[in-house]
């Protein structure tokens, strides 16, 4: 809360309820799996729906949409730096493509969800910087990629989505070995 203080009313009640919807996931988890959550995020995306259902003066369109990019993708986006190029751009066609991604919203969220623990708001911080480092990095190599030439190049569809996904999967890795490129 104290993060998000400086952000637009409609934006910091998405940030709030995207970091508390994003565990909801976790209440499914079969007793024998405890302590652990395997595959909550999935699990929790209906929950998060069904929430906001019941609730529809929550948030709107965007907080909802908000709350299940955090929900879904909390542990992934964190761990590109164990993820091949393809699978990262994988993810960016699938999820942080779009200009209307609420890149800083999703990063202060994922801060959030470390850095609300006891003793790691620090913590939450470098999380949060890191979150917004990384996918800028990753949305500004895979967004350079030209895609006319390419569509020059491969007139067939699928010949072109298919150079198009290799061409960003290698714009991606160079920019996550050296992010100053």
């Amino acid at each position: 809360a104290e993060r998000s203080r400086d952000l637009e009313e409609t934006e910091r009640l998405s940030v709030l309820v995207a970091t508390l919807c994003h565990d909801l996931g976790k209440n499914l988890t079969p007793e024998g799996r405890l302590p652990s959550h395997p595959g909550h995020e999935g699990s929790g995306l209906p929950l998060v729906d069904r929430l906001l259902d019941r609730l529809p003066g929550l948030t709107d369109q965007s907080g909802r949409r908000l709350a299940k990019l955090v929900c879904a993708l909390h542990l992934s986006v964190r761990q590109f730096d164990q993820m091949r190029a393809g699978t990262i751009a994988e993810h960016y066609e699938k999820h942080y493509r779009g200009k209307d991604f609420p890149l800083r919203a999703f990063a202060l969220s994922l801060g959030a969800d470390v850095g609300g623990r006891l003793d790691m708001e620090e913590e939450g911080d470098r999380v949060r910087a890191q979150v917004e480092r990384d996918l800028t990095t990753i949305r500004d190599a895979a967004s350079a990629v030209d895609a006319g030439a390419l569509r020059q190049q491969f007139p067939e569809v699928d010949a072109f989505r298919t150079a198009l996904h290799q061409e960003r999967a290698r714009a991606i890795a160079a920019a996550m070995r050296n992010p100053s490129v």
